[in-house]
């Protein structure tokens, strides 16, 4: 079944980046501007819960512009983000031409990738659904308003995973999001944990941050 479009939550950095934005990264330049917000370095990542820890059913989708991408690196979205960075999937590009989804499990594992036309400095959608079901979670991502991944992941222990994250992920590539939501509906889950944010960040418009922390 399809999720209902219900907006839980959505920010498009014209006020600044607030501090219930998480970053994770072992070096990253992150600079907020009229644009929205642009994160660059050898692997940067925003990470936030801006909800229910315990959703379950809910969709990620941005509106980004990559500026650029080397060959084996990536940009794009998260979702089901773990607060401890151990679990997740991520959709987007890991080279101009491949699309990607991924799983982390202490490592990102290849789900699924489709060919796609893709020049850097020119505006994109992403978006990623995560459904819980009986035989695993059920993704299902589209580009560009096209459906180019549906799959379930045979994990059936992931569905029991109660984080309600959601990312902005860049590895050896730089890009700028203009807006980042999500929706879905919250799901009465008891949380089996508390969300802990290791490292945060405040920035107000124009201003740029060169961030070192542990991952």
């Amino acid at each position: 079944e399809m999720l209902k479009e219900n907006l839980l939550w959505e920010d498009d950095f014209q006020k600044g980046l607030n501090s219930r934005w998480e970053i994770r990264p072992k070096k990253a330049v992150v600079r907020i501007g009229k644009e929205g917000c642009r994160l660059s370095g050898e692997k940067a990542g925003l990470y936030i819960c801006p909800g229910k820890p315990e959703w379950r059913d809910y969709t990620v989708e941005a509106e980004i512009t990559i500026e650029a991408l080397k060959e084996g690196g990536f940009a794009g979205i998260g979702g089901r983000m773990s607060n401890d960075g151990k679990y997740g999937y991520r959709f987007g590009f890991e080279k101009p031409g491949r699309l990607i989804l991924e799983k982390n499990v202490d490592g990102w594992n290849r789900l699924q990738e489709s060919s796609e036309e893709m020049e850097t400095g020119s505006p994109l959608q992403l978006s990623l659904s995560m459904a819980a079901t009986s035989e695993g979670p059920l993704l299902t991502a589209f580009f560009n308003g096209k459906r180019v991944f549906r799959l379930k992941d045979p994990d059936t222990s992931y569905r029991s995973i109660p984080y309600g994250g959601a990312g902005l992920l860049c590895q050896d590539a730089e890009m700028t999001v203009r807006r980042i939501a999500v929706l879905g509906e919250e799901t009465a889950i008891a949380a089996k944990g508390v969300l802990v944010y290791k490292d945060n960040l405040s920035l107000l418009p124009g201003e740029t941050a060169q961030l070192t922390a542990a991952v």
